[in-house]
């Protein structure tokens, strides 16, 4: 029988601190596993709120995303709270933490603008007429003027995170304190920060991603996943435990 990786080269532990059990990881079948909370159970919950808007584009695909996702977050914790990482790893580990816990934000956020008809408009962008060269004020200036048209039907228009935060959180649809959409602000602008080649002020991603706010993103995605929208029990609740674990 083919011996493993860590049984070919026992020293490749050595100074590896876990409080894991190997057995965890390198089990002899699944049973010996550990599992995250299943896909079942989150795209169950997830369609507690969002069921009435299937048949809309991908919705399928997106819970199931959202459902991924979660359980990458829950490993990504996992990872954080049993390995002894080095401070660089940590780092990167808690970057894409963000990445991912903005993801499925944004993704919820995108279920309830669909769901409430926010993403509609009765409007649709024409043509861009710009005007020749005016003096203006003692300088050469130029007017551009779009023309947009009024639909007979609503179609669906694309909105961005940014976008997403401020409609919903004009419609008071969520029940959350009042800093909630303030916070995800600052989660979509730190999640923007994920270009590798993009060097903004000399700070590399070492630099960047803080413990603070990796427990900022555990917490909003907490609130999210368990106010109105879901109304979840208290077994529910406790199944998005991990992401209040210090």
């Amino acid at each position: 029988m083919e011996k493993s990786v860590i049984e070919q080269c026992p020293h490749c532990l050595e100074g590896f601190e876990t409080t894991i059990q190997w057995s965890r990881l390198l089990g002899t079948d699944s049973s010996d596993r550990w599992y995250p909370n299943d896909i079942k159970f989150l795209t169950n919950y997830i369609e507690k709120y969002s069921s009435s808007i299937q048949g809309t584009r991908d919705y399928d695909s997106i819970v199931s995303n959202i459902a991924y996702n979660l359980q990458y977050l829950e490993y990504l914790l996992l990872t954080l709270r049993e390995l002894n990482l080095s401070s660089v790893l940590r780092t990167q580990t808690i970057k894409y933490f963000i990445v991912a816990g903005a993801a499925v934000i944004e993704a919820i956020l995108f279920l309830v603008c669909s769901k409430n008809q926010l993403n509609l408009t009765k409007w649709e962008k024409g043509s861009l007429c710009i005007s020749n060269e005016v003096d203006y004020e003692g300088t050469k200036i130029k007017i551009e003027t779009i023309i947009w048209r009024r639909l007979q039907t609503a179609k669906t228009e694309e909105m961005n995170f940014d976008r997403m935060i401020k409609m919903v959180s004009k419609r008071k649809i969520i029940e959350v304190d009042a800093d909630f959409f303030v916070k995800l602000n600052g989660i979509r602008k730190l999640r923007n920060r994920i270009h590798i080649q993009v060097i903004d002020g000399g700070l590399t991603d070492y630099l960047r991603f803080y413990q603070a706010e990796l427990e900022l993103v555990k917490l909003k995605l907490f609130q999210l996943l368990t106010c109105n929208l879901f109304r979840p029990v208290s077994s529910e609740i406790e199944k998005f435990s991990y992401l209040n674990e210090v």
